[in-house]
């Protein structure tokens, strides 16, 4: 029978800090969304958690972890970067700033996020060797409906979305599900012959298809995708420019489908319109998300744990900023995580 270990409950509650003209998308605003309320707590008595690898417990609560950031979208583009140096703390990218050339795809073009995300040290220890994975029957990323419909009123969003209709504005609100991540990063133990337990996981709570980290966005919220000279800008971890197709103009600017956001907006009359899938096709390359869905975790991430031997991750909760996901209106949303922890029956 499975032992259910740990579980993480964290309850987050919005916070403007910005003026009304600021958003939540990854590239331009200001605003974040406050979490409070981290506790971990261990069911099983032969395992113990501590934040300093000194005082040990079978529970940490908030007053254990130090400073919590509020969230804001940073991404886990160009990871295996610091995945291949082995480093020690996981790192995050913040946004692109517009563009001064047709394609911003350096990762120097992408700076390394210092906040806006929740990362932290924790360590566990057992008094016997097993493995943890994810309890996918007791973790979840849900939308706080109930709050959300409130946040309607208080926020005044219809009037701050005369376009929308409130069903539409608390959809979009509740998607914000949608758009968290956690990451656990596995570190080594004491022992140095033990290298092949560094691992990197990242869990993505509705994975319906592959998150792209490249593409045309609008940074400076003109509701028109940003232009270098006759040319869409091209953004993110991309290779293969010279692969790149674009549509031929026309007098005409195209309109938004749907609902406009950073990623979805007008394109410019007479300008070269870029067209992601025929590049695709046509040989650009464009990095995927590396995660995984909640119910797949359970037989793919391995946790190790040897006999009274400590060992330290790092857990990270993050907005991923090239979720699709992930719009302007979400910087008004209330939601919750859980994540547990469970023995693993075996190792695959």
């Amino acid at each position: 029978m499975k032992k259910f270990i740990a579980s993480i409950l964290i309850l987050c509650v919005a916070l403007l800090v910005a003026n009304i003209g600021m958003t939540v998308a990854f590239f331009s605003g200001a605003t974040y969304l406050e979490y409070n309320n981290i506790q971990i707590g261990l069911s099983d008595k032969n395992i113990e958690i501590s934040t300093d690898n000194v005082n040990w417990g079978t529970s940490i609560g908030e007053g254990d972890l130090e400073n919590i950031e509020n969230l804001r979208p940073v991404s886990s583009m160009y990871s295996y970067t610091w995945l291949n140096s082995k480093k020690e703390k996981p790192e995050f990218r913040s946004g692109y700033k517009t563009a001064n050339t047709q394609f911003v795809n350096k990762e120097s073009d992408a700076t390394i996020a210092t906040n806006g995300f929740f990362s932290k040290p924790i360590y566990l220890r057992a008094d016997s060797d097993i493995y943890l994975t994810i309890d996918k029957e007791h973790t979840y990323f849900a939308a706080n409906e109930e709050k959300n419909r409130q946040s309607i009123k208080d926020n005044d969003l219809l009037y701050k979305y005369p376009d929308l209709t409130e069903r539409q504005i608390l959809d979009n609100l509740n998607s914000i599900e949608k758009s968290l991540r956690m990451s656990i990063l596995v570190l080594n133990s004491g022992n140095s012959s033990l290298l092949k337990d560094y691992a990197y996981y990242i869990i993505e709570p509705y994975k319906d298809r592959n998150t792209l980290f490249g593409g045309r966005l609008d940074n400076d919220e003109s509701h028109y995708y940003d232009t270098y000279g006759d040319y869409e800008a091209v953004y993110g971890d991309i290779k293969n420019e010279d692969k790149v197709i674009y549509d031929d103009p026309t007098q005409y600017e195209t309109p938004v489908e749907g609902e406009y956001s950073i990623f979805n907006a007008k394109s410019h009359s007479n300008v070269y319109r870029f067209n992601l899938d025929k590049s695709i096709e046509n040989g650009m390359e464009v990095a995927k998300e590396n995660s995984i869905a909640v119910e797949e975790a359970e037989n793919s991430v391995y946790i190790p744990l040897y006999e009274n031997e400590p060992r330290k991750l790092y857990i990270s909760f993050y907005l991923e900023g090239w979720d699709l996901d992930n719009t302007n209106i979400t910087m008004f949303a209330y939601f919750t995580i859980n994540i547990s922890f469970m023995i693993a029956n075996s190792r695959a």
